[in-house]
C-alpha cells in the first residue's frame, strides 16, 4: 500500500476549491454638504462603485464629525411631500455596478456636528460594507451657503447686465424715434411751408391778372 506525500492531497484540494468571489469598493466625487459653517447637521454624497464579482451593501457609516450618522434616504409621502426617513437595512451595491448617494435620494445624515466645518476642509468618514468592511474615506466640505451666496450673485450679475443692455436699446430707441420724429415734422414744416408759399403766389397771380382785366375793361370804355 503506497502511501501519498501530504503536500499532494493539500495541492490537489487547493485546486479543486473554486475561488472566493469578493467586492471591492471604491469612492468617487465624494462630498459633504453644510448649510454654514455653524450649522448643526449635514450630510455626504459620493458615487459607490463595486468593481469586484459580488454583490456587496452599505450597512452603515460613522464619523467623529457628528453625534448621530444614519443612512437615510427621500421618499414620497401619501400626501405627495417628499419625506427623508432612515434605511436601516441600507444600500445595495451590486456587482460590477455603483450606487449614487445624491441630493434629493440617498444620502449618509450627519446629525449634531461636534464643530464648525469651513469650506474645502476634508472630514473622515468610515463606511461599513456587508461583505468589504470598513473603508475610512476623506471627504471634501463643500458650504451650502456660499455656493449659493455665488448663485444668486450669478443672478444679480446676470439681471444687472440684462437691465443696462435693456436701458441702453431703448435709449438708442428713443434716439432713433426722436431723430426721425424731429426730421418728419421738419419735413411736415417745409411742405406746410412751401404749399402755403405757392398758394399765396397763386393767389397773388389771380388777383392781378383779374386787377389786369378790369383796368381793360375801364380802357375799352373810356374808348367808347
Amino acid at each position: 500500500m503506497s502511501i501519498k506525500p501530504a503536500f499532494a492531497v493539500v495541492a490537489a484540494l487547493a485546486l479543486a476549491t473554486p475561488a472566493f468571489a469578493k467586492s471591492i469598493i471604491s469612492i468617487e466625487d465624494s462630498y459633504v454638504l453644510s448649510a454654514m459653517m455653524n450649522a448643526r447637521s449635514g450630510a455626504a454624497f459620493m458615487k459607490i462603485v463595486n468593481s469586484g464579482d459580488e454583490d456587496d451593501r452599505l450597512i452603515d457609516a460613522r464619523t467623529d464629525i457628528a453625534r448621530r450618522v444614519e443612512l437615510h434616504t427621500h421618499k414620497e409621502s401619501a400626501d405627495g411631500v417628499m419625506r427623508m426617513m432612515h434605511v436601516p437595512e441600507g444600500f445595495a451595491v451590486p456587482a460590477g455596478g455603483e450606487h449614487m448617494l445624491q441630493r434629493g435620494g440617498d444620502h449618509v445624515m450627519l446629525m449634531g456636528l461636534t464643530g464648525a466645518l469651513k469650506q474645502d476642509e476634508k472630514v473622515t468618514i468610515k463606511l461599513v460594507f456587508e461583505k468589504a468592511g470598513a473603508i475610512d474615506v476623506e471627504i471634501p466640505v463643500r458650504l451650502g451657503g456660499m455656493a449659493k451666496k455665488g448663485m444668486q450673485q450669478g443672478h444679480m450679475n446676470h439681471n444687472h447686465q440684462g437691465m443696462c443692455q435693456h436701458g441702453q436699446g431703448q435709449m438708442k430707441k428713443g434716439q432713433k424715434g426722436q431723430q426721425r420724429g424731429n426730421y418728419q415734422h421738419g419735413q411736415g414744416h417745409m411742405k406746410h411751408g412751401q404749399q402755403g408759399m405757392c398758394q399765396h403766389a397763386q393767389g397773388q397771380m389771380k388777383k392781378g391778372q383779374q386787377g389786369h382785366r378790369g383796368n381793360c375793361m375801364m380802357m375799352q370804355s373810356d374808348e367808347g
